[in-house]
């Protein structure tokens, strides 16, 4: 492809996301590797949209540690937040190959940006993207083995399968010690993983093997998945439709910023969670941005029900594009071969389950509808039966509980809404949002208080508001019906109960 501002307008309609105005005022950038984008705590003068290449954002933490973000690809939007706030830029961001950039110069339009609808329409979808990225990265990344995390971040930044990063900064990047980095390095070394090449240099020697150890991307994706692509290549193309989704006998969501499945809306969307009705699992996310083109990730472990429904909807999307290959994890693969790749897959997943349990006791797995928090005691069951364990939570008919997050002078504080007649899900010690951060510190959001509010949904009013460790106390929610580790099922309460409660606790905020 030709490498000018006119081609990579073209390439990703950025014509559609800016008026014709600010379109012109692109200008084309190209940057080397290791070269800093944007550096932490300067002004912004420029708004960046990546279009080639990939970089990764990092940020000092409180002890002075470089901590690792996330990482950038085409196409992302540099400075969005900065832009929107007015406030200094708050990341590094660092390439991690050749890049190149088309940069929007804001001294000439950054008031005509702010009130540009269709512009910040865009930047809406793109916060709440990165938003979702976040706290997936935020909330599972760290679980991880220093092994998994090394191998998935060595997928991420090895350039031409060579890894000769700063290994202090690498240690403080994926939260381990400079000596487990070591040891972890040396061991990829004697399994044939790597070989080192001189003094702080490495080569990558099985990258498939890498991957698998990687988790699929951790730090992209999220846990561990299997990613397809699926393009039509055919001359007379063919549009699919929501349609073409949904004939398997799968339903379709989208996910809010805390995990919880939300109805489609809309009649098409170009990212968004099938799940099978029968076995609610883990859930097949669909990315859907190109007409011809289309993603489908699917998280491991999972059940084999899932597996098989994963497969079936690949066959479908390739016979509807008459197309008898796929890509999996980025090697060609073709329908005939599927057969053998379940087998393998429901394997590898099954083992997956094991090691996972085994080394966790407890934690969470992110699903179809909300996620899913387990104990000790939950491992027997898991490893009878996983689908079974999956799908008997997600079935209920029962609202998952979320906070919604003040702020205050000083500090922030939480409220868990609690409508009159609606079963609940609720948290016996309430926690904050996964990955959310205070905008001041960039820190993760420490909460001083608790709150229940209630909700009279006859009346359509709110009846006030107790502490929520008065509340959690009063109507004993640790002896309600367990739902999760973290999650109890309180039944619908009467109106005139949560007025007695308000008139007994209630105060204001």
């Amino acid at each position: 492809m030709e490498k000018t501002a006119a081609a990579y307008i073209r390439k990703y309609r950025l014509d559609q996301i800016l008026e014709e105005r600010h379109v012109s005022m692109l200008e084309l950038k190209t940057w080397k590797r290791r070269d800093i984008l944007l550096h932490a705590d300067t002004e912004l003068h420029h708004l960046l949209f990546l279009v080639e290449g990939k970089a990764k954002t990092s940020y000092i933490s409180a002890n002075g540690q470089t901590v690792l973000h996330s990482f950038l690809y085409p196409l992302s939007i540099l400075g969005e937040v900065e832009l929107w706030k007015q406030m200094p830029v708050l990341n590094e961001v660092t390439a991690l190959s050749e890049v190149i950039t088309l940069q929007l110069p804001l001294v000439r339009c950054e008031q005509s940006l702010r009130q540009d609808v269709r512009f910040l329409q865009y930047l809406v979808s793109e916060l709440s993207e990165k938003l979702k990225n976040s706290n997936r990265n935020a909330s599972i990344s760290l679980s991880y083995p220093v092994e998994n995390r090394l191998a998935s971040y060595l997928m991420a930044v090895c350039e031409r399968d060579v890894f000769q990063e700063d290994h202090g900064e690498v240690s403080s990047m994926i939260g381990c010690s400079y000596r487990q980095l070591q040891r972890s390095l040396s061991q990829f070394c004697e399994q044939g993983l790597l070989c080192k090449c001189e003094k702080g240099v490495y080569r990558i020697n099985n990258r498939k093997q890498l991957q698998t150890l990687g988790a699929g991307h951790l730090w992209r994706n999220y846990i561990m998945s299997v990613d397809i692509k699926i393009v039509n290549r055919g001359i007379f193309k063919k549009k699919l439709s929501m349609h073409d989704f949904l004939e398997t006998g799968l339903q379709a969501g989208v996910m809010d910023s805390t995990w919880r499945m939300q109805p489609l809306e809309a009649e098409s969307a170009d990212d968004f969670i099938l799940y099978d009705p029968s076995c609610i699992a883990r859930g097949i996310q669909v990315v859907w941005k190109q007409p011809y083109e289309v993603e489908l990730y699917l998280l491991l472990p999972t059940c084999h029900q899932e597996i098989e429904a994963f497969y079936a909807l690949i066959q479908h999307l390739c016979k509807r594009w008459k197309t008898s290959a796929f890509e999996q994890d980025g090697e060609t693969q073709e329908l005939r071969s599927i057969a053998g790749i379940k087998q393998h897959l429901t394997t590898f997943s099954d083992e997956c389950l094991g090691s996972f349990l085994k080394e966790h006791a407890d934690g969470c797995f992110f699903s179809a509808m909300h996620p899913l928090w387990f104990e000790q005691q939950d491992h027997e069951e898991m490893h009878d039966d996983f689908g079974a364990w999956l799908h008997n939570h997600q079935k209920q008919d029962v609202y998952y509980a979320v906070p919604r997050v003040y702020q205050k002078e000083d500090g922030f504080f939480g409220v868990y809404t609690i409508t009159s007649t609606v079963d609940s899900l609720l948290p016996i010690k309430p926690e904050a949002p996964f990955g959310m951060k205070d905008p001041v510190s960039g820190e993760d959001i420490q909460i001083d208080t608790w709150y229940a509010a209630f909700y009279d949904l006859e009346e359509e009013t709110f009846l006030g508001q107790l502490p929520y460790e008065a509340f959690v106390k009063e109507i004993h929610l640790s002896e309600c019906e367990r739902y999760d580790a973290k999650m109890r099922k309180l039944p619908g309460m009467r109106a005139a109960h949560q007025r007695e409660l308000i008139q007994q606790y209630g105060v204001d905020i």
